[in-house]
């Protein structure tokens, strides 16, 4: 595990447990190189934070989770077809879905495949997932999200 996700664990670990998760990046976090991780100091178009609710984890045709707008927007989610998840060593691969909301804005969700990742990391209801964007590889055009998760229990799997 890289000193950054450190970071990130630590930030979390110490936001308060009202039931809504904050996410602060320290310096070192944020400057860190080589981590593959964005370098970007506005922290509402680097990552964004999830409690997951029963929608998130319903049915499995019917899972979904939206990608909050600022998010989406600073990451041309509009013209993206997928994004991948990464945790714990592993990927998966995910399909953007895009729905035209009022005034013909185009809201995208986590779809097809975020069953997959659910099942496998074990998540349920009331656990929160941190997730932040990571640089591209240069190959291919895949949009990659680091994820970690604290559980209801307040373990955490990164």
């Amino acid at each position: 595990m890289d000193s950054s996700s450190n970071d990130i664990g630590d930030s979390a670990r110490k936001s308060s447990s009202t039931g809504t998760a904050e996410m602060n990046i320290s310096d070192s976090a944020r400057n860190s190189s080589g981590t593959g991780e964005m370098n970007i100091d506005d922290a509402l178009t680097s990552q964004f934070t999830v409690t997951l609710k029963p929608s998130h984890l319903g049915a499995r045709q019917k899972q979904y989770l939206n990608v909050p707008p600022v998010f989406q927007n600073a990451h041309g989610y509009d013209g993206r077809s997928e994004v991948v998840l990464r945790m714990r060593g592993e990927k998966w691969t995910v399909t953007l879905k895009h729905n035209i909301r009022a005034g013909g804005k185009t809201r995208a969700s986590l779809r097809y495949g975020w069953h997959q990742f659910c099942v496998d990391n074990r998540l349920g209801v009331g656990d929160v997932c941190f997730f932040r964007a990571l640089r591209g590889d240069g190959v291919g055009d895949d949009h990659a999200l680091k994820v970690e998760v604290r559980k209801r229990d307040g373990s955490f799997i990164d």
